[in-house]
């Protein structure tokens, strides 16, 4: 979709539960656009699920470089690391299709449940506690066994 559109889709659409913004760099954005950021705002606060992913076929998201990005990590963008668009899509059907609430479906974003991303931390930093046990119900042991 064309960012134009984007006020409308967001606005309009009744069904819209998450959006990948396809970002430059390292995850920056417009930002000569006044409405782009209160666009992308109002999706969240309507509960739909933000991820923001590189143009680049290399290298990994990190909203915290830029002005545009902080901004967005702000109003609770989810930074896509090193995810391709296609996992993040895929990744997000995947999690809808699971019955979770809006803050395991965000939490599940940044976590790497079958490869899709780099870990960002290690596991014995990141799985323990009731995280080790939400990773459990998506199928994946605490160790981040597959369970192939």
């Amino acid at each position: 979709m064309h960012a134009d559109c984007l006020p409308h889709q967001v606005r309009y659409s009744s069904k819209l539960r998450g959006l990948v913004l396809s970002l430059y760099g390292t995850g920056n954005g417009p930002s000569r656009k006044a409405g782009f950021i209160r666009t992308i705002e109002n999706a969240i606060e309507r509960g739909v699920l933000v991820v923001a992913a590189s143009q680049c076929t290399k290298g990994t998201v990190s909203l915290d470089d830029y002005e545009v990005g902080r901004r967005l990590l702000d109003i609770g963008v989810i930074s896509a690391g090193d995810m391709t668009i296609e996992a993040i899509s895929t990744k997000m059907a995947y999690l809808f299709g699971r019955g979770l609430t809006g803050d395991e479906i965000r939490l599940a974003m940044n976590e790497d449940l079958r490869g899709e991303r780099s870990r960002l931390a290690p596991p014995s930093a990141v799985e323990s506690g009731s995280l080790g046990n939400f990773l459990g119900k998506l199928g994946r042991g605490s160790r981040g066994d597959r369970g192939d």
